[in-house]
C-alpha cells in the first residue's frame, strides 16, 4: 500500500491546447498582443455614460383638457382611456391622474412584452374611441416613455430683464443643438412667451361684438395653409397663405369689422395686445438673481464625456451681454470621472501589490508575469463587453473595482504551482505543463464557481434588473479572459526555468521565506493540530458563530439595506404653504429661508475660506 501511494503521478499530456501554446512562444505573444491592442482599442470606442440606458417599459396617453375639474377629467378622460386599454396584451398595469385641466394614463409593461406592438394597440384603442376626446379637450398624446439622462445643467441669471434672460436661454439653446454630439437641450425654471388679447366687455358692447366674433377675426387672419399649384412653362408654383402671426403690433393689425363709412375695426382698437410671457407664477433664482436654466441631455447613443467635453468648449468661447451671467449649475460626469479614476487607482495599486508580494516571495520573472495578467484581464474583457454592446457607466465600474480582487487568484495560483514544479524539477522541460496540470481542475472549478455566483443577476428583469445586468457580464467575460492568459499565456512566459530575482532581490526573498516557513512550523501548524485533535469543539464553535451571526440579523441588530443611505452633496429645502395661499405670501416665505440659508453659507464661508456651495431656488 505505501509503495503504491508514493508511485509517480504520470507525467502532464504534451498535446492539447496548453502544450502547443507552451511550445509556440510566439503564438502566446501575438494573443496577449491582440488582447492589449485589441482591448485598448475597444475601451477607447466605448460609449461613456453616468447609469446603464434603461427602458422604463412605460407609455403615457395624456389628453388636456382646459377648464375641466378633476371630476370632469376622470369621468371624460382616463376612466374612459383605462376601460379601452383593458385586454391588451403586454399590459401589465394601467394607472391614471385626473388633475384639473389634464389627464394622465400611465401603462406599465410586461417585462418581455414588445413595446412597439403595445404602444400601437394602445394608440389604435385610444383613436378608436367614439366621441373622444370631449368638444373642449385637446387630442390625445401618446408616448412611449423613453429615458434621457441630463448630462449638464447651466444657469443663466443676473440683474437682467426676463425678456433678456429668456432671449440668451433660446439663443444657447439653438447654439447647443448645433454642436455635434448634442441632441436634446430643454429650458426650464422660465415662463414661455405669449400674446394674450384683453378685451374689456364695454368695447364688446360698443361695437356689437362678441367674444366669439374676436376669436373668428384671430383664427381667420393668423393662419398658415396651402391654396394649391399653378402650373407653368417654367413648373409647377406653389400657392402658399402666409398671414400667421407672431407679434404684438402684427395681431394688432388683424381686421375685425369693416365699418359703415368704409373704415376697418381693428383688433387693437378695441383690445390691448400684451406680446409677453405666461401669466404665471413662477420666479427663478440662482445665486440670489433672476435665472433660467438649461439642461444638457444626451440620447441613447451620445457619449456623456464627450457631450459635456463639447458644450464645455462652447462655454469656454461664448460672449454674453453685461449684466448676464452662466454658470455650471450641475455637471453629472463628475461622479463619473471619479468612479473611473477610483478604478484605475485600485488597478494601479493592485498590480503593485501583487508584484512586490511575488517578488518577496517567488521570483521577480514570476512577478512580472503574473502582474500582467491584471491589464490583460481587464483589456481583453473590454473586448468582449465593447462587442456584446455595453457601455462604461458607473456600474459597469463598480464591476471592475469588485472583479479586480479575483482576477489574479488564477495567475497567482497557476504562477506558484508552475514555480513550484520546475524547483523540483530544474532540468525537465515539461515542469511547466506539470505546474499547470496540477491546478488546473481547481481553478477551473474556482473560477466557474464565481461565475455561476453571478450569472442569475443576468436573468434580472424590471429596470433593477437592466441596472445590474452589466455586472454579471463584466465578471464573467474579465474571469474568462483571466483563464485564457493563465492557461496560454503566462505558461509560455515562465517555460525557461532561469530566475530573474538576484542580489538584494534574492536575499530579500529568502529571508521573508525563512520568516514564513517558522511562523508555519511554529504557529500555524500547532493550531492546526490542535484544531483536529478537538475537532468536535472546533466544529462546535464555528457552529455557534454561524448562530450568533443569524440571530444578529434576523434581531434587527444587523439591519439589511438593500441601498445604503450615503450623505448627498446637495440640500433641497421643499415650503408646502396651504392650497389658496397668495403667491406673494409664498413668495415672502421663500425670501425668508433664503436669508437663513445665505447667512449659514457667509457663516462656513468665512471659516472655510472659500466657496461652500451654491443654491437653487424655486417659486411657483
Amino acid at each position: 500500500m505505501a509503495d503504491s501511494d508514493q508511485s509517480p503521478q504520470p507525467p502532464p499530456p504534451t498535446t492539447g491546447l496548453i502544450a502547443w501554446f507552451n511550445s509556440n512562444h510566439v503564438a502566446a505573444n501575438i494573443l496577449m498582443a491582440f488582447l492589449i491592442i485589441a482591448g485598448l482599442i475597444s475601451a477607447s470606442n466605448m460609449r461613456t455614460e453616468t447609469f446603464p440606458s434603461i427602458d422604463p417599459k412605460l407609455i403615457t396617453v395624456t389628453v388636456p383638457y382646459p377648464g375641466a375639474t378633476p371630476y370632469e377629467v376622470a369621468d371624460g378622460i382616463t376612466s374612459r382611456v383605462e376601460q379601452a386599454l383593458q385586454g391588451i396584451e403586454g399590459v401589465k398595469r394601467i394607472t391614471s391622474t385626473a388633475s384639473e385641466g389634464i389627464g394622465v394614463i400611465r401603462v406599465e409593461l410586461t417585462d418581455f412584452a414588445d413595446a412597439d406592438d403595445v404602444y400601437n394597440e394602445v394608440q389604435t384603442a385610444v383613436n378608436g374611441l367614439s366621441s373622444f376626446p370631449p368638444a373642449d379637450a385637446e387630442r390625445p398624446i401618446v408616448t412611449r416613455v423613453k429615458a434621457t439622462p441630463n448630462v449638464l445643467t447651466l444657469a443663466i441669471f443676473g440683474e437682467a430683464p426676463e425678456a433678456t434672460l429668456r432671449y440668451w436661454a433660446d439663443t444657447i439653446e439653438d447654439e447647443l443643438l448645433q454642436l455635434p454630439g448634442v441632441a436634446l437641450v430643454s429650458l426650464r425654471g422660465i415662463r414661455d412667451y405669449e400674446i394674450s388679447i384683453e378685451v374689456s366687455e364695454e368695447r364688446l358692447r360698443h361695437h356689437g361684438l362678441t367674444l366669439q366674433n374676436v376669436g373668428d377675426a384671430v383664427a381667420a387672419f393668423s393662419t398658415d395653409i396651402p391654396a394649391g399649384v399653378v402650373e407653368s412653362n417654367q413648373g409647377e408654383i406653389l400657392l402658399r397663405v402666409q398671414e400667421k402671426r407672431f407679434t404684438g403690433p402684427e395681431f394688432e393689425r388683424i381686421p375685425v369689422r369693416s365699418l359703415t363709412d368704409g373704415s376697418v375695426l381693428r383688433l387693437g382698437d378695441i383690445a390691448t395686445v400684451v406680446d409677453g410671457f405666461e401669466d404665471i407664477n413662477l420666479v427663478s433664482k440662482f445665486d440670489n438673481a433672476r435665472a433660467a436654466f438649461i439642461e444638457v441631455k444626451r440620447s441613447e447613443s451620445e457619449d456623456t464625456l464627450q457631450v459635456a467635453e463639447t458644450v464645455k468648449t462652447y462655454l469656454d468661447q461664448l460672449a454674453l451681454p453685461e449684466g448676464v451671467e452662466l454658470a455650471l449649475q450641475q455637471d453629472e460626469t463628475v461622479v463619473l470621472q471619479d468612479r473611473i479614476s477610483l478604478m484605475m487607482r485600485n488597478a494601479l495599486l493592485g498590480f503593485v501589490l501583487v508584484f512586490v508580494i511575488l517578488l518577496l516571495f517567488l521570483d521577480l520573472k514570476l512577478a512580472i508575469w503574473t502582474s500582467s495578467a491584471i491589464p490583460i484581464s481587464f483589456l481583453g474583457g473590454m473586448l468582449i463587453l465593447h462587442f456584446l454592446g455595453y457601455s462604461i457607466n458607473m456600474v459597469s465600474l463598480f464591476a471592475l473595482i469588485v472583479v479586480l480582487g479575483i482576477v489574479v487568484d488564477d495567475g497567482i495560483v497557476t504562477g506558484e504551482s508552475i514555480f513550484e514544479a520546475q524547483e523540483k524539477e530544474p532540468h525537465n522541460p515539461q515542469a511547466v505543463l506539470k505546474g499547470v496540470h496540477a491546478i488546473l481542475a481547481p481553478v477551473t472549478v474556482g473560477v466557474a464557481t464565481t461565475m455561476a455566483a453571478f450569472a442569475p443577476l443576468l436573468f434580472s428583469t424590471g429596470t433593477l434588473g437592466q441596472i445590474v445586468g452589466v455586472v454579471p457580464a463584466v465578471v464573467i467575460a474579465i474571469l474568462l479572459v483571466s483563464l485564457l492568459e493563465a492557461y496560454l499565456i503566462l505558461p509560455a512566459h515562465l517555460a525557461h526555468p532561469g530566475r530573474w530575482s538576484k542580489g538584494i532581490m534574492a536575499r530579500a526573498r529568502d529571508a521573508v521565506t525563512r520568516t514564513l516557513a517558522k511562523f508555519v512550523d511554529h504557529r500555524l501548524v500547532p493550531f492546526a493540530r490542535f484544531a483536529i485533535r478537538f475537532r468536535y469543539a472546533t466544529l462546535g464553535f464555528f457552529l455557534a458563530i454561524a448562530i450568533l451571526t443569524v440571530g444578529l440579523v434576523r434581531g434587527g441588530l444587523v439591519r439589511f439595506i438593500f441601498f445604503p443611505q450615503i450623505e448627498g452633496d446637495r440640500i433641497t429645502i421643499s415650503l408646502t404653504m396651504p392650497q389658496g395661499t397668495p403667491f406673494a405670501v409664498t413668495a415672502d416665505r421663500i425670501e425668508s429661508i433664503e436669508d437663513a440659508v445665505r447667512a449659514v453659507r457667509t457663516e462656513i464661508e468665512a471659516e472655510a475660506g472659500q466657496s461652500a456651495f451654491t443654491k437653487r431656488q424655486w417659486v411657483t
